[in-house]
């Protein structure tokens, strides 16, 4: 290692982006109003969040209270249609994120 370059933590340092996720598993979550967005906190920060939707209502899932509320800033992620499990609605987002927040869509 140069004196003039040291090798640290941070930026310019691949190691410090370039991780392996740890598992995690939570069951059933129902955001049950349209009005009170449910947060969800991972233990670290997040490579990838795989969300199913197995309500009989259109999900909202965004990266805060207000965006899941108030503006367009949400994924929707349609109901299931209630025929088999396999049908399930399922979202597959790569982000590095320590929360998100579901919402149903209706007031149902």
């Amino acid at each position: 290692m140069s004196q003039q370059y040291p090798y640290g933590v941070g930026l310019s340092n691949v190691g410090s982006y370039q991780v392996s996720g740890i598992p995690y598993v939570t069951g059933t979550t129902a955001p049950v109003s349209s009005s009170a967005p449910v947060e969800i906190v991972f233990p670290d920060v997040t490579q990838r969040i795989i969300v199913s939707n197995t309500g009989l209502a259109d999900l909202r899932i965004g990266f805060s209270a207000n965006g899941v509320k108030n503006t367009n800033n949400y994924y929707v992620l349609h109901q299931h249609d209630g025929t088999t499990s396999s049908d399930y609605s399922k979202i597959d987002l790569r982000v590095k994120v320590s929360s998100i927040f579901l919402l149903s869509n209706s007031g149902t």
